[in-house]
């Protein structure tokens, strides 16, 4: 799936290809690699493809652009070693045995949203929908104990993105029902400066659920590993997987 290649000398002008979305299972195209820090295999960079941004892994060897031929530039890169050559060949291992292309086992490994087309903003930010508290609830229509919860929060904190709310356990019919009721607004709002919405996350105040049986074994056995491995965690969805994973990265 990907190749190692040699440094390019200074001032040469060099061509990387990167694996991009598009079709079922991708495309390698060229890109201008001159005016990045040089890349190797593995590399996430950050491309054009039809005017929009793309989010590509570097995988063949680097060559030398032709006189008179323009290739689109890479923007930037956006991770070093995003795949390692150990990670690569499992992962072609496992789109053999599951008879499916490397690029759509690659993008099913790596985090939501690296692979792919990102929508632009056209320098005007984006809409992103914002719950408000508003009035207090009128006497006689008390509140359930998750509902009070989320009032409470939006009171402590502000208004909050609807997105990190649900991430947080409080579901869409439960916002609905709230706003329903005039207790909150759901606004849309132009979101200009992403570190505003990181800036305003709020940690979670539950307690992590408990662990069955199975989910403890399988914690163990990776907290009984050596320093450097590598770890497949099966199982069927709702198995609890997420559970698993979030614990072996505290």
């Amino acid at each position: 799936m990907f190749a190692p290649f040699p440094k390019p000398d200074v001032g040469e002008r060099v061509s990387v290809s990167v694996w991009v979305e598009a079709g079922r299972s991708g495309r390698l195209l060229s890109y201008d690699a001159s005016g990045v820090e040089p890349l190797q295999a593995g590399d996430l960079v950050r491309v054009k493809l039809r005017g929009q941004l793309h989010t590509g892994i570097v995988s063949a060897e680097a060559a030398d652009v032709p006189e008179g031929v323009a290739l689109s530039p890479v923007l930037e890169r956006l991770e070093t070693a995003a795949v390692d050559p150990l990670w690569q060949q499992m992962l072609e291992a496992v789109a053999q045995r599951c008879h499916t292309s490397s690029f759509q086992v690659l993008k099913t490994a790596l985090p939501n949203g690296w692979l792919g087309h990102r929508r632009q903003s056209g320098g005007h930010g984006r809409s992103v929908l914002v719950a408000e508290r508003l009035q207090p609830p009128p006497p006689g229509d008390s509140p359930t104990q998750r509902q009070q919860a989320l009032l409470d929060l939006l009171e402590a904190h502000g208004p909050k993105p609807v997105t990190q709310l649900v991430e947080q356990g409080f579901g869409r019919t439960l916002l609905k029902t709230l706003a329903s009721k005039q207790w909150i607004a759901l606004t849309p709002t132009l979101l200009k400066d992403e570190a505003a919405l990181v800036g305003s996350q709020v940690e979670l105040q539950e307690e992590p659920p408990e662990l069955s049986a199975q989910q403890q074994q399988a914690l163990q056995q990776w907290q009984q590993q050596p320093e450097i491995r590598q770890w497949l965690l099966w199982g069927v969805t709702g198995s609890g997987k997420t559970e698993v994973y979030l614990r072996c990265c505290q």
